[in-house]
């Protein structure tokens, strides 16, 4: 295919050289203009034109009946659907607070976490749950329903909690809890849940709270994501230390030095095409997993990551910490 370099596409207009690289990005030197790096753009974004009047996205959860919402920072809450955005009508008491966790549960069910507390909603009506109901009265991290339909929230300084219909428990760190601030949550194929916090991992089984650290090998307690691959494969993303592994009791560290384009992740999201995407507040880039097997077992000195930011179609690259602060579509997007 052939391309025309058109004047003011570089940083000079007389071009000396060009290569593409095996990713398919073309590298083009000039005379006096230093080198520029030119590939098709990765993103595509959404905003007013689109229906998303307030842009400061914080939550991207799944809807059942196709596409996902989002929740911003000053409490609205949109839903995507067949290219556009419609904003849901939300209770005034949400209104100027960042909303910080969506789920969509099985039951038809939005749960929303606020900076004040939670809410259930469903056909126009909602539901607040604050120490009136039992939960404690910090801002909502994290949401989870787990397989047997009971709810997980995790909030900023109140530990963990589970709502069963009109029953609700919460466990702290006086349970055995790593941390009081829960920021992810997920299901392993046993049942057993793992809870990331800022103080550390937990995995929650039979009801015994286990706790990992910096002491068992993490490169840092501070977790902001986490996700289960199919193979039991835990990746554990950080806020400062990188990417985590653990299988089989062992945890292996991806860090900056070792070719991770970013200490923090915020999200992680697996494309099933072989690759890790991760969010953080320099942009969105991505890791073969496969490369990572290859760095844990020794057989490679460090890992290659590929960086995305308003280079590539992005209007901004700093990406937000929300729960989930991405999510893959039925059709395979990344949003």
């Amino acid at each position: 295919q052939k391309r025309r370099w058109l004047p003011g596409c570089t940083s000079g207009d007389i071009v000396t050289a060009i290569m593409q690289d095996r990713e398919g990005s073309y590298w083009i030197g000039t005379d006096g203009g230093g080198i520029n790096r030119w590939r098709d753009s990765s993103f595509t974004t959404y905003g007013p034109r689109q229906g998303l009047l307030n842009e400061m996205v914080y939550s991207v959860s799944g809807s059942r009946g196709g596409g996902f919402w989002a929740g911003t920072n000053s409490g609205q809450i949109y839903r995507f659907k067949d290219g556009r955005f419609t904003q849901l009508v939300t209770d005034s008491h949400l209104a100027g607070t960042i909303i910080r966790a969506l789920l969509e549960d099985s039951r038809g069910n939005l749960w929303i976490g606020s900076e004040r507390q939670l809410y259930r909603y469903k056909s126009g009506m909602f539901v607040a749950y604050d120490r009136s109901r039992g939960l404690p009265g910090f801002a909502v991290r994290v949401v989870f329903e787990d397989r047997d339909g009971r709810i997980w929230v995790g909030t900023n300084g109140g530990g963990l909690s589970r709502i069963e219909g009109d029953r609700l428990v919460t466990y702290t760190t006086r349970d055995g809890l790593a941390a009081d601030r829960v920021r992810a949550i997920v299901q392993d194929k046993d049942g057993s849940l793992w809870i990331g916090s800022y103080g550390g991992l937990s995995h929650f089984k039979d009801g015994v709270f286990q706790v990992y650290t910096t002491a068992q090998g993490l490169s840092n307690d501070f977790i902001r994501s986490l996700y289960l691959d199919d193979d039991g494969t835990l990746w554990i993303g950080t806020y400062g230390g990188g990417l985590n592994r653990l299988e089989n009791g062992r945890i292996t560290v991806y860090g900056t030095r070792d070719g991770l384009f970013s200490a923090t992740a915020f999200q992680i999201l697996d494309d099933d095409l072989g690759y890790l995407w991760l969010s953080c507040n320099t942009g969105v880039y991505r890791v073969s997993k496969q490369q990572l097997e290859q760095f844990s077992n020794g057989h490679v000195p460090s890992i290659a990551s590929t960086s995305y930011s308003e280079a590539d179609g992005m209007e901004s690259r700093e990406c937000n910490g929300g729960s989930p602060a991405g999510w893959k579509t039925d059709d395979g997007r990344l949003w």
